[in-house]
Protein backbone atom coordinates (compact mmCIF):
# COMPACT_ATOMS: atom_id res chain seq x y z
CA UNK A 1 0.00 0.00 0.00
CA UNK A 2 3.05 2.32 0.93
CA UNK A 3 4.06 2.01 -2.95
CA UNK A 4 1.23 3.64 -4.12
CA UNK A 5 0.54 6.44 -1.74
CA UNK A 6 3.57 8.64 -0.65
CA UNK A 7 1.69 10.06 2.14
CA UNK A 8 1.46 7.07 3.72
CA UNK A 9 5.38 5.81 3.06
CA UNK A 10 6.13 9.26 4.47
CA UNK A 11 4.68 8.66 7.50
CA UNK A 12 6.21 5.32 7.59
CA UNK A 13 9.97 6.53 6.87
CA UNK A 14 10.02 9.70 8.47
CA UNK A 15 10.00 8.44 12.06
CA UNK A 16 12.60 5.46 10.75
CA UNK A 17 14.93 8.11 9.48
CA UNK A 18 14.63 9.98 12.92
CA UNK A 19 15.00 7.04 15.30
CA UNK A 20 17.76 5.03 13.70
CA UNK A 21 20.21 7.51 12.22
CA UNK A 22 23.07 9.54 13.34
CA UNK A 23 20.90 12.41 11.56
CA UNK A 24 22.71 15.63 12.84
CA UNK A 25 25.76 16.43 10.53
CA UNK A 26 24.08 13.86 7.42
CA UNK A 27 24.14 15.75 3.69
CA UNK A 28 21.63 13.29 2.84
CA UNK A 29 19.44 11.20 4.65
CA UNK A 30 20.06 7.49 4.75
CA UNK A 31 18.49 4.12 5.96
CA UNK A 32 20.43 1.79 7.51
CA UNK A 33 20.05 -1.91 8.98
CA UNK A 34 21.92 -4.84 10.07
CA UNK A 35 22.31 -7.66 7.96
CA UNK A 36 19.94 -9.74 10.04
CA UNK A 37 17.16 -6.89 8.90
CA UNK A 38 18.14 -6.71 5.32
CA UNK A 39 14.58 -8.30 4.28
CA UNK A 40 13.14 -4.90 5.95
CA UNK A 41 15.47 -2.71 4.57
CA UNK A 42 14.52 -4.11 0.87
CA UNK A 43 11.16 -3.57 1.58
CA UNK A 44 11.57 0.14 2.37
CA UNK A 45 14.44 0.40 -0.26
CA UNK A 46 11.43 -0.64 -2.84
CA UNK A 47 9.23 1.36 -1.26
CA UNK A 48 11.54 4.66 -1.91
CA UNK A 49 12.43 2.98 -5.16
CA UNK A 50 9.19 2.82 -6.76
CA UNK A 51 8.77 6.76 -5.29
CA UNK A 52 11.57 8.18 -6.76
CA UNK A 53 12.82 9.15 -3.90
CA UNK A 54 16.88 6.93 -3.44
CA UNK A 55 20.13 8.02 -5.16
CA UNK A 56 20.96 4.60 -5.91
CA UNK A 57 19.38 1.73 -7.80
CA UNK A 58 20.52 -0.69 -5.07
CA UNK A 59 21.46 -1.76 -1.00
CA UNK A 60 24.96 -1.17 -0.60
CA UNK A 61 26.97 -2.90 2.30
CA UNK A 62 28.14 -0.38 4.75
CA UNK A 63 31.84 -0.52 5.28
CA UNK A 64 33.01 -3.67 7.57
CA UNK A 65 29.95 -3.84 9.70
CA UNK A 66 27.79 -6.22 8.58
CA UNK A 67 25.33 -3.79 7.74
CA UNK A 68 23.64 -2.33 4.74
CA UNK A 69 22.11 1.06 3.66
CA UNK A 70 21.24 3.11 0.78
CA UNK A 71 20.43 7.08 0.49
CA UNK A 72 17.72 9.29 0.20
CA UNK A 73 17.93 12.54 -2.36
CA UNK A 74 17.79 15.90 -0.57
CA UNK A 75 14.58 16.98 -2.81
CA UNK A 76 12.73 13.50 -1.78
CA UNK A 77 13.22 13.85 2.00
CA UNK A 78 12.05 17.57 1.90
CA UNK A 79 8.79 16.10 0.39
CA UNK A 80 8.44 13.11 2.99
CA UNK A 81 9.16 15.78 5.26
CA UNK A 82 6.23 17.86 3.88
CA UNK A 83 4.08 15.30 4.39
CA UNK A 84 5.05 13.52 7.77
CA UNK A 85 7.01 15.95 9.79
CA UNK A 86 7.91 17.49 11.80
CA UNK A 87 10.54 15.41 13.87
CA UNK A 88 9.81 14.65 17.41
CA UNK A 89 13.47 15.60 18.79
CA UNK A 90 13.72 19.34 18.20
CA UNK A 91 17.53 19.36 17.59
CA UNK A 92 16.76 16.88 14.34
CA UNK A 93 13.79 18.36 13.29
CA UNK A 94 16.30 21.82 13.27
CA UNK A 95 18.47 19.76 10.96
CA UNK A 96 15.67 17.93 9.12
CA UNK A 97 14.37 21.77 8.48
CA UNK A 98 18.43 22.89 7.36
CA UNK A 99 18.41 19.57 5.29
CA UNK A 100 14.86 20.95 3.29
CA UNK A 101 16.44 24.14 2.32
CA UNK A 102 19.48 23.68 1.03
CA UNK A 103 17.19 20.94 -1.08
CA UNK A 104 16.17 23.62 -3.37
CA UNK A 105 20.47 23.84 -4.09
CA UNK A 106 20.20 27.90 -4.12
CA UNK A 107 23.38 29.29 -3.15
CA UNK A 108 23.26 32.60 -1.68
CA UNK A 109 26.36 34.54 -2.50
CA UNK A 110 27.72 35.67 0.95
CA UNK A 111 31.24 35.68 2.40
CA UNK A 112 30.99 32.54 4.69
CA UNK A 113 34.40 32.89 6.49
CA UNK A 114 33.51 36.37 7.57
CA UNK A 115 30.25 34.88 8.98
CA UNK A 116 31.85 31.89 11.38
CA UNK A 117 34.26 34.81 12.71
CA UNK A 118 31.38 36.84 13.32
CA UNK A 119 29.12 33.53 14.88
CA UNK A 120 32.69 32.75 16.70
CA UNK A 121 33.06 36.37 18.22
CA UNK A 122 29.40 35.87 19.74
CA UNK A 123 29.70 32.67 21.08
CA UNK A 124 31.47 32.70 25.00
CA UNK A 125 32.31 29.28 24.84
CA UNK A 126 32.66 27.71 20.64
CA UNK A 127 30.82 26.11 18.26
CA UNK A 128 30.40 22.68 17.16
CA UNK A 129 30.34 21.97 13.31
CA UNK A 130 26.61 21.43 13.63
CA UNK A 131 26.48 24.80 15.16
CA UNK A 132 27.72 26.43 12.20
CA UNK A 133 26.04 24.58 10.19
CA UNK A 134 22.76 25.63 11.72
CA UNK A 135 23.49 29.01 12.34
CA UNK A 136 25.16 29.80 8.87
CA UNK A 137 21.84 27.56 7.05
CA UNK A 138 24.86 25.43 5.40
CA UNK A 139 25.75 22.08 5.26
CA UNK A 140 28.85 20.22 6.50
CA UNK A 141 31.03 19.72 3.37
CA UNK A 142 30.81 23.64 2.90
CA UNK A 143 31.62 24.46 6.16
CA UNK A 144 34.12 22.24 7.13
CA UNK A 145 36.12 23.42 4.23
CA UNK A 146 36.02 26.90 5.57
CA UNK A 147 36.95 25.42 9.18
CA UNK A 148 39.98 23.71 8.22
CA UNK A 149 41.53 26.45 5.57
CA UNK A 150 41.00 28.83 8.45
CA UNK A 151 42.20 26.25 10.80
CA UNK A 152 45.68 25.97 8.73
CA UNK A 153 45.80 30.04 8.02
CA UNK A 154 45.41 29.74 12.32
CA UNK A 155 42.24 32.15 12.17
CA UNK A 156 40.41 29.30 14.41
CA UNK A 157 41.50 26.13 16.31
CA UNK A 158 39.62 23.49 17.94
CA UNK A 159 39.15 22.58 21.32
CA UNK A 160 37.42 19.12 21.40
CA UNK A 161 34.57 19.79 19.46
CA UNK A 162 34.23 23.09 19.58
CA UNK A 163 35.47 25.78 17.43
CA UNK A 164 36.99 29.15 18.99
CA UNK A 165 38.58 32.16 17.55
CA UNK A 166 42.79 31.81 17.41
CA UNK A 167 44.16 33.67 20.22
CA UNK A 168 47.62 34.22 17.87
CA UNK A 169 47.43 36.54 14.80
CA UNK A 170 46.56 34.95 11.58
CA UNK A 171 49.62 33.44 9.51
CA UNK A 172 47.49 34.53 6.50
CA UNK A 173 44.93 37.35 5.54
CA UNK A 174 40.82 36.52 5.33
CA UNK A 175 40.27 36.19 2.04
Amino acid sequence: MAEEDETLASLILLPLIEFEFAFNGAQKPSITQSEQNKPQLNVLFEICKKHGWTTSNSIKPLGNKQEYWFKLNNTSFKKIYQKAGPMADPKKDKWAKLLCERSEGTEKNRNVKKEIIFLLKSSNNGLTTIDICLKTRRLPYTITRHLRGMERAEIITKNGKKWLLSQTSPKKPLV
